[in-house]
């Protein structure tokens, strides 16, 4: 049997400066998937979540509050 996939979901709003060792603290394992809900960063989140390997969703309305909506919306999981 499978293990069930885990999402981590972070909203983000201009989180450059903190983002990657927020990404590198979480464990890498086959079963995990790292999803950044983005409220349209100017700062290079984007850029910088990506590189470290997580799904990035971008979501147009600038609050944090849009994006935690807007991730806890039904997802399929995508294979990596």
């Amino acid at each position: 049997m499978a293990s069930p996939t885990i999402t981590v979901v972070i909203p983000t709003l201009n989180e450059a400066e903190s983002i990657g060792q927020t990404i590198d603290a979480i464990p890498r394992a086959p079963h995990i998937h790292v999803m950044i809900v983005d409220g349209a960063s100017k700062d290079g989140t984007q850029d910088i979540a990506r590189g470290r390997g997580a799904e990035v969703v971008v979501e147009p309305a600038r609050a944090t509050a849009a994006p935690t909506r807007r991730s806890s919306r039904p997802r399929r999981a995508t294979s990596s």
